[in-house]
């Protein structure tokens, strides 16, 4: 990743790139299958699409994998930790966590500030011009990372508070082991 950055950079170029947050150890339940603004898909695709420059977002392998229902689906099972042999939904089913690890990927473009500019139009005289630059970072997947698990992390906070009714962590923490014991 370093090298190709570096290319980019040298060639006035910049990239675009993915990214994946995960999220281990979530509670069974956090969303809901219903209502769509509290689905946590939803919940996640938004915030993770806030985020400049994202063109798509996707849970597990929805983005890897498109085949027949057999294939892509994780058959609940008695055999493994979690209850499940494959995690291709990426840890949410029904717009709600399943418990297996959360798996979220994003897509980003190139940023539009190239060296030099883009080709462009003056909107004064309708002539061909080139784009103003100011500056530019060559490639801001990275940085975008960073502010993934952020958003991701509030999103998380946000529907465990939904959950677990709680207003103190004493509380929170005491619900969630309720929760564990009864799951």
């Amino acid at each position: 990743m370093i090298a190709a950055i570096e290319a980019a950079r040298a060639a006035g170029e910049t990239l675009g790139g993915a990214f994946e947050v995960r999220a281990d150890g979530l509670p069974v339940g956090l969303g809901h299958f219903a209502q769509w603004d509290r689905r946590l898909t939803s919940r996640l695709a938004e915030a993770l699409a806030s985020i400049h420059a994202v063109r798509s977002v996707a849970f597990g392998d929805a983005d890897r994998l498109v085949s027949g229902g057999r294939t892509f689906h994780d058959p609940i099972v008695t055999t493994e930790p979690g209850g499940r042999a494959s995690n291709h939904a990426g840890g949410i089913e029904g717009g709600m966590t399943n418990g297996m690890p959360l798996i979220a990927r994003a897509r980003m473009k190139p940023l539009s500030t190239v060296a030099g500019g883009l080709p462009s139009v003056d909107v004064i005289t309708g002539e061909s011009s080139r784009g103003h630059v100011e500056r530019s970072d060559t490639c801001a997947v990275p940085a975008a990372s960073v502010i993934a698990e952020a958003v991701t992390s509030i999103v998380l906070a946000d529907a465990m508070l939904e959950k677990f009714a709680a207003t103190a962590w004493r509380q929170l923490k005491a619900h969630m082991a309720q929760s564990a014991v009864r799951s």
